[in-house]
């Protein structure tokens, strides 16, 4: 029980009782019946699963690999783009963020290592 669950209990009963509360409980209780045993629902859980399950390293090699491809690809497309129409971003911070990804892909174990000490780590907890 939250601190909300004990404020104004009168008002609380009375819209329970009303039509209009029933009508939105029942709803509610519908779309969360409905949320847990939908297939995407489901299958994005599982998902979530099956990468919070892989090894640190693997899972650094992975982003870094990822990260390093959309820095380049991201760079080959702002080539296409009227200058007008692109980013602030100079070519030289794709290729720093493309370098940095490539590193992180190639020594995947260094970079977790070094994640599981990093201030960054810790702020991200604050974010979670």
């Amino acid at each position: 029980m939250t601190v909300h669950d004990r404020d104004f209990p009168e008002l609380r009963a009375a819209v329970r009782e009303s039509i209009l509360g029933a009508a939105m409980l029942r709803m509610r209780s519908a779309v969360q019946v409905a949320w847990s045993e939908a297939v995407v629902t489901r299958a994005v859980a599982t998902r979530f699963a099956a990468i919070r399950n892989t090894s640190p390293a693997l899972a650094v090699q992975s982003l870094g690999i990822a990260v390093a491809t959309a820095a380049l690809g991201a760079w080959v497309m702002s080539l296409w783009i009227p200058t007008y129409l692109g980013t602030s971003i100079p070519a030289w911070a794709f290729f720093f963020a493309a370098f940095a990804a490539a590193l992180a892909a190639v020594w995947p174990e260094t970079f977790a290592n070094q994640w599981s000490r990093s201030g960054l780590r810790r702020l991200s907890f604050w974010f979670r």
